[in-house]
């Protein structure tokens, strides 16, 4: 239950930081939930990797078919040839990392301040 409650707070605060904030807040959002939650850093990593992933990936997907895959296609030619599917899991795969990146790093804070207390 804790896993599934520490994505929410992950698409959540992740929603409305990137309607304000540049892209690498996400970061900082996997952080800060990793330490709220104190998880393992494995476990606070996969949380975060999905979270941000499932994040990156709606609206790009969204905004992919509402343009009927032209805009991806020409940012897809520019990047080597990548399809449109391809540069969605690129954009997937890089706001995952990003997130479970900046989750790690909070558990691995939270572990820290821990043992600096006893």
């Amino acid at each position: 239950m804790k896993h599934f409650l520490q994505l929410v707070v992950i698409f959540g605060l992740g929603w409305v930081s990137q309607l304000y904030s540049p892209w690498w807040t996400m970061a900082i959002v996997g952080a800060l939930a990793a330490f709220l939650f104190h998880k393992r850093k494995w476990s606070s990593f996969l949380i975060g990797l999905i979270g941000g992933g499932l994040l990156w990936l709606i609206p790009a997907f969204m905004a992919n078919a509402a343009n009927d895959h032209l805009l991806a296609q020409k940012v897809g030619l520019l990047l080597g040839g990548l399809s449109s599917t391809q540069l969605l899991l690129l954009t997937t795969a890089l706001g995952g990392l990003t997130t479970a990146l900046g989750a790690w790093t909070g558990s691995a804070g939270r572990y820290l301040l821990q043992n600096e207390k006893r």
